[in-house]
């Protein structure tokens, strides 16, 4: 048996209060969507019930305890619902970029464009790729993630990105130069790691046992003979972790990098 799953474990804290008890939690994250999001449901309690409110800072790690503890988020609380399940909705910084922006610049490069929305929302550690040519003229006039839209069809990106660590650093540039895209492929074979698997036409759905380190860009090595006959690297594109009261999972969708052995 391979000890590396034997005993899943969790922590969660907001502003200060451990959650000692769920029901279960999901945290979403896509870098087709920078704002990865978190909702938590635990059971009502009358003495929780007013304990947590919008805004609270919240944090989500997820780990084995034979080799600690990973975070898996990092964010804010945007909405609570309150019933017979108390369920805490969370995202985090990027929503930042939810915020209305208008300025007018001239003859500009576009990181520079996409270091002063930072700025206007608060975001400072970013690392930001400004090997672009300048723009005689952009008009910056919209929500933060409206402006990078723009920015990538003004200057025709392709293959690019920019997403937020849980650790709370912005990168912004080619997915091939991304810290995320650079890291050593994890690898995910069935049966092992892997739980079920779903792949057709360079896109697929993997059920994993609780993977917290894996991020969307990573990359993963597959190893299931089911589909081809040596392994296959392709690109993660989102990932979900779910814990509940029995199971800790990771889903990851994937798309195809034509890099195979």
């Amino acid at each position: 048996m391979d000890i590396t799953y034997l005993a899943p474990i969790w922590y969660i804290e907001i502003e200060g209060y451990k959650l000692n008890k769920i029901i279960r939690f999901v945290v979403n994250s896509s870098y087709k969507d920078p704002i990865d999001t978190a909702d938590i449901e635990i059971q009502y309690q009358p003495e929780l019930a007013s304990v947590f409110s919008d805004g609270m800072s919240a944090t989500i790690y997820m780990g084995y305890r034979e080799q600690g503890l990973a975070l898996v988020f990092k964010g804010n609380i945007t909405k609570i619902n309150r019933d017979k399940i108390i369920t805490i909705h969370c995202q985090n910084q990027a929503r930042l970029l939810k915020k209305s922006l208008i300025r007018a610049f001239y003859n500009i490069k576009p990181d520079s464009v996409i270091k002063w929305c930072l700025a206007q929302v608060g975001i400072s550690d970013a690392d930001v790729y400004s090997g672009l040519p300048p723009f005689a003229r952009f008009i910056a006039n919209g929500t933060g993630i409206e402006i990078f839209k723009k920015v990538a069809n003004t200057w025709s990106l392709k293959d690019w990105c920019y997403y937020i660590e849980p650790e709370d650093q912005f990168y912004w540039g080619p997915i091939a130069q991304s810290p995320r895209a650079k890291t050593d492929p994890f690898i995910f074979e069935a049966p092992g790691n892997i739980i079920s698997h779903e792949a057709k036409d360079g896109y697929g759905i993997i059920e994993a046992r609780s993977t917290p380190n894996i991020r969307p860009l990573n990359l993963i090595n597959v190893i299931d003979k089911r589909y081809w006959s040596n392994y296959k690297t392709l690109r993660v594109s989102k990932v979900k972790y779910l814990q509940d009261q029995t199971k800790a999972r990771t889903y990851i969708e994937w798309e195809s990098q034509e890099m195979s052995s």
